[in-house]
């Protein structure tokens, strides 16, 4: 019985496929596609890695902080939360010059 193909032709096969020696861009058509391929896979792995990777807003305020201290922190979680109310929080702060109420902040954090 004949063969389809030679033993030359199916270990010539198993070779890893290559662009030929006089297609254009050559060796350096080689590289630019490796390097493509490695970023793409870096971007791949960044996008799976990027939720266990974010930073979180802090809770709240540490044990033994001052009142200052507390409202600030409230404020920092207010502001991770609810961007939209801590920006009209923020016009009054700025107008007024003092902090607001710990129990109203804690009201709006409660609230969202």
């Amino acid at each position: 019985m004949e063969r389809a193909f030679s033993e030359e032709t199916l270990r010539a096969a198993l070779h890893g496929l290559r662009l030929p020696v006089e297609a254009p861009g050559g060796a350096m058509a080689e590289i630019l596609a490796a390097a493509a391929l490695g970023l793409f896979l870096a971007v791949a792995i960044m996008a799976l890695l990027a939720p266990l990777l974010a930073r979180r807003p802090k809770q709240g305020p540490p044990e033994g902080a001052s009142p200052e201290e507390r409202t600030l922190a409230l404020l920092q979680s207010l502001k991770a939360r609810d961007p939209a109310l801590f920006t009209s929080l923020a016009g009054d702060l700025y107008a007024r010059g003092d902090l607001p109420d710990e129990t109203a902040l804690r009201r709006a954090l409660e609230g969202r």
